[in-house]
């Protein structure tokens, strides 16, 4: 296989995950109902997803630079596809949250298990637009998975729609145990051979305060997905501006159409001109501001301006990906997989938190606009913290 054909491999699984991750937002409704939670337990039960991703995230990163992209890439395919079985057959939301730990534990290798084969085959200089495209087709997973699962929800139910994307998982399992390359690296590497070694990197990594500053900076751009797209977006359009199911995926769905765009062109940008600091800057006070005017928007507003919005939101938020070249080269080179994990671990941590946060507000004040207030506060808090963070692109 050609190292595009490998790297797609990989990028396909991400965008499988992605699919699944996103999936609870269209069977919001549903699920309170079958379980008989409010939106704060329900949303816990569904975060528990990133409580799995984001720990993992440091075992996923060591893991990788010691035995590379094959085996991990294949364990984590099929630990997604028993969560998502699990999950199709819960009777109480404790099962239903184990499935969705054991889905955000397969998820793990996902993003950094792509970014790392796209180290191994290709050029550094090229590995902001990669990171950028695999991004976009994380972004297209998400849109696809919430389009498509919207309609098996409304004919199937959501206990087949997992079902359904279990399935999807065991030929993915397949396909990356007969097609991915078992040498996942196209130039020598030192690996470490101890465990000492192994751990070496990751606190090489966690003792730079640069990782954590720009990891918390992209999480204060990634926020906008888990709060609005993967949780209160469809039912807060569906009530605001009386959309259908159907309609209200499809607007929301607009905020993974612009990262989908946006990633791709951040990191191209960021590449050529060799610039992470004034990008991530824009975009955090740009990510502010479109969303407290999509709050702020009349429930009249034309259906066609409010997926303009939110697209556009999509796009500037997006920037968020370069954070991850950028922890990459503030740390040493044969410690990548460790940096991108510890950076991928406290985004997906912030994100599963903001879940149940905004869940939160919403009980308490019984308000999606209020409830979602959280996100531009959030970006507002990172656009502070930037300006300590040093510029890292290394020519």
């Amino acid at each position: 296989m050609g190292k595009w054909a490998i790297w797609g491999l990989g990028a396909l699984f991400y965008l499988y995950e992605f699919a699944v991750r996103v999936a609870p937002a269209v069977m919001q409704p549903e699920l309170q109902v079958d379980f008989a939670a409010s939106a704060t337990r329900l949303s816990g039960s569904i975060a528990a997803y990133y409580y799995a991703y984001g720990p993992l995230q440091l075992l996923v990163g060591v893991a990788l630079d010691r035995f590379g992209p094959r085996r991990i890439l294949i364990g984590s395919c099929g630990l997604l596809t028993l969560g998502c079985f699990l999950t199709s057959q819960a009777s109480n939301l404790q099962t239903f949250g184990l499935g969705r730990f054991l889905q955000g534990a397969g998820s793990a290798a996902g993003f950094i298990g792509v970014l790392y084969l796209a180290s191994c085959w290709f050029e550094q200089k090229q590995q902001a637009l990669l990171s950028g495209l695999t991004n976009a087709l994380g972004m297209l997973g998400a849109m696809a998975g919430q389009q498509s699962l919207a309609v098996l929800v409304e004919t199937q139910g959501w206990r087949r729609s997992f079902g359904y994307c279990a399935g999807v998982g065991l030929c993915l399992t397949l396909a990356l145990w007969v097609l991915m390359p078992k040498k996942g690296e196209s130039r020598e590497i030192r690996l470490p051979s101890s465990c000492r070694g192994l751990l070496r990197g990751l606190i090489v990594v966690l003792k730079n305060p640069q990782t954590w500053l720009i990891s918390l900076i992209a999480s204060c751009l990634y926020v906008c997905l888990p709060a609005f797209s993967e949780l209160l977006g469809v039912a807060y359009l569906m009530e605001k501006h009386g959309l259908s199911r159907t309609c209200a995926s499809s607007a929301s769905a607009m905020l993974y159409a612009g990262w989908l765009i946006g990633g791709p062109l951040a990191g191209w940008f960021s590449d050529k001109y060799q610039k992470r600091k004034p990008l991530l800057q824009g975009a955090l006070l740009g990510t502010g501001l479109l969303f407290v005017v999509l709050l702020a928007a009349p429930s009249t507003l034309p259906f066609g301006l409010l997926c303009g919005l939110i697209f556009l939101l999509g796009c500037v938020s997006s920037i968020e990906i370069i954070c991850f070249i950028a922890v990459f080269e503030c740390n040493p080179y044969r410690y990548r997989g460790a940096a991108m994990s510890v950076a991928n671990m406290l985004v997906m941590l912030v994100g599963g938190l903001a879940q149940p946060c905004v869940a939160f507000l919403l009980d308490h004040f019984h308000s999606y606009s209020r409830a979602l207030m959280l996100v531009p506060v959030m970006a507002l808090l990172g656009f502070a913290l930037s300006f300590f963070m040093k510029e890292t692109p290394q020519a």
